[in-house]
């Protein structure tokens, strides 16, 4: 179904808008997105795990995702045309409507008393393997599974069905080798029987195991089969990195308090921000930072990928001045109280900062190069009314 911009909202529109002034088509957009979305879920569970231990990180990114989950079911249904959720068909397809929105397509198999739904194909263990260098059964992909595990019976409670119908899931792609799909199987308690066996990933005449396509490969096949547009697709992934960005937040304010919060909130962004640094100079064609102009293309590059309405005011060697005059975190970001988001925001404005002079830091160059942000859009649009942009300065120290 092709988007109708008619009927999208101002700041969706906007964003269309803002996608083609940074040269980045709907298609690739949608992909840098979804890979976005899952790499910050990842970075949660590092810093947990880094100052916690394995087992709070999981915990951890359960709890993320246990209001991503009831605010899907409820979505599910409205989408779906569901009234009452009082069979297994329903059920099992509120679970398939919320892994196409990760993607991960699934099918669904159905007979008396049983209904099974099997993922297809999962990015998850490519951005393992491709982003973080990691390999199956690491800390991140067993909270996955942990998650995915929990979702099953997490549905039948929503549905209130937990005298009626039990859910097991059995297979895990990310976790075992010998489990080529991940597996999930609601019945009804009175004709339970054991799962069955799932078709070997290679037999003669088909295609091999889907973890061995690339990252780039396997999130060509979700966008495929999960039957939306490129423009939704790019839209849809956009908001759910903004909604996970601000879950992740959330779920650590309300485990840790806000001070070890932000910490831990920072932590999860450091990696991805060194990444983005190296992507930045590669992309460039920079070699090693030497001026003010260097640190703020560098910063622009950030933002364009984002994407932003990111405006160069000023542009010479000893100092770089920016706006940015629209942002998809507060534009696209998830409804909440007003309070909770103005306390995230507020850490969002911090967690800029920090950026900013990071940035420097990762260039050596904190004896040159000093940096200011006198404004943030999110928290002061907020509070005060529209103050219409972030204003960031990277400048040449004075001797």
């Amino acid at each position: 179904m092709v988007l109708d911009m008619k009927k999208l909202e101002p700041e969706e529109r906007e964003f269309f808008e803002v996608l083609k002034e940074s040269g980045r088509s709907t298609y690739e957009h949608a992909k840098a997105a979804m890979v976005g979305s899952l790499a910050v879920d990842h970075q949660l569970v590092a810093a947990v795990e880094a100052k916690y231990g394995p087992e709070k990180a999981i915990e951890m990114h359960r709890k993320k995702w246990e209001s991503v989950v009831d605010g899907a079911f409820k979505a599910a249904k409205e989408v779906l045309g569901i009234d009452k959720v009082d069979d297994l068909d329903k059920l099992v397809r509120i679970r398939m409507f919320i892994n196409d929105g990760t993607p991960c397509p699934s099918k669904i198999s159905e007979e008396p008393g049983r209904a099974t739904m099997t993922v297809l194909a999962c990015p998850l263990v490519q951005i393992a393997k491709e982003v973080f260098g990691e390999d199956l059964d690491s800390t991140w992909l067993k909270a996955a599974a942990a998650t995915e595990e929990w979702i099953y019976p997490r549905l039948i409670e929503l549905a209130g069905l937990e005298d009626k119908v039990v859910a097991t899931a059995d297979k895990f792609a990310c976790l075992d080798k010998a489990d080529h799909v991940c597996r999930g199987i609601y019945e009804w308690k009175t004709t339970k029987k054991e799962p069955g066996e799932v078709a070997p990933a290679k037999k003669e005449g088909r295609l091999g195991d889907c973890r061995d396509l690339s990252l780039d490969d396997v999130l060509d096949y979700c966008m495929a089969v999960t039957n939306r547009t490129s423009d939704e697709q790019a839209l849809i992934a956009t908001k759910n990195q903004y909604a996970g960005v601000y879950l992740t937040w959330k779920c650590l304010n309300a485990e840790f308090g806000p001070e070890i919060a932000e910490e831990l909130y920072w932590e999860c962004w450091k990696q991805l921000l060194v990444m983005s640094y190296n992507a930045a100079l590669e992309k460039l064609g920079m070699e090693k930072p030497k001026t003010a102009r260097d640190i703020g293309r560098i910063h622009q590059a950030f933002f364009l990928d984002v994407p932003s309405r990111y405006k160069v005011v000023k542009d010479t060697e000893d100092e770089w001045i920016a706006e940015v005059h629209w942002c998809p975190n507060p534009e696209l970001g998830p409804p909440d109280v007003h309070a909770r988001k103005m306390a995230y925001y507020k850490t969002e404005y911090s967690l800029s900062l920090r950026v900013n002079h990071y940035v420097i830091e990762l260039a050596g160059l904190e004896d040159e190069i000093e940096d200011e942000q006198p404004t943030g859009y999110c928290t002061f649009a907020l509070e005060y009314g529209p103050c219409q942009n972030c204003q960031f300065i990277y400048r040449k120290k004075k001797k």
